[in-house]
Parts: structure tokens; C-alpha cells; sequence
């Protein structure tokens, strides 16, 4: 078993969902039970499935755990740009989470690519 705390994607994740949560702020209330929850629980997916990877005693479960965080980062970046969209004239914050969530991205994918089975 790993230590989830030990990993630089895992912190880099927890900072992410603490922005997202941020960032949900200037959603309007209308939003709390869509979009936001949304973007808050894929955000919170994230290190989740890191850490829960970390607990897996092997490679392959290991490697899928990542995978999901993988995928939970692609969710959230396409609900961010969602809400550029439909709050356009809103000039919504998301420039700052997006460019840190498709670094974050990058740098599980790499990291994905080097566990060995």
C-alpha cells in the first residue's frame, strides 16, 4: 500500500477541489442542487479516487483508481466550460481552476502511464 499524502497529485487535487468549492460561489442559487453540486462532487472525486487507489494492494487496481481520477478531472473541466457558457454574460472565474485543472490532468495521465503492471 501506498501513502496517498505522499503524492504531489493528490495535493495538487485537494487544492483543486477546495477552488471548485470556491468557484461555486458565484453560481447562482438556482444552481445548487445542478451545476454546483455537480462540480463539487467530481472535484471531491478526484483526490478520492487517488487516495483510494493508494490503499489497493495491486498495480492494476492501483492504475484504475487513477484512471477514474482521470476521468473525474475530464468531468469537471467540461462542467466548468459548461458554465462559461450558460452564464456568459456572468464573466464566471474559471480560467484560474481551468488552467490548474488541465496541469492536474497532464500530470495524472503521466503519472498513469508509469505505474507498471
Amino acid at each position: 500500500m501506498r501513502n496517498f499524502k505522499e503524492l504531489q497529485i493528490w495535493h495538487e487535487a485537494m487544492n483543486l477541489a477546495v477552488n471548485a468549492d470556491s468557484y461555486c460561489k458565484f453560481l447562482p442559487e438556482s444552481e445548487k442542487y445542478n451545476l454546483t453540486s455537480q462540480i463539487k462532487r467530481s472535484a471531491v472525486s478526484i483526490p478520492t479516487n487517488i487516495a483510494e487507489g493508494c490503499s489497493r494492494t495491486s498495480q492494476k487496481e492501483f492504475k484504475r483508481y487513477i484512471e477514474v481520477a482521470v476521468r473525474s478531472g475530464y468531468e469537471v473541466e467540461n462542467l466548468l466550460l459548461l458554465t462559461d457558457r450558460i452564464f456568459l454574460e456572468e464573466k464566471m472565474p474559471s480560467k484560474e481552476i481551468l488552467d490548474q485543472l488541465v496541469i492536474l490532468e497532464k500530470r495524472m495521465i503521466r503519472f498513469y502511464q508509469k505505474i507498471r503492471v
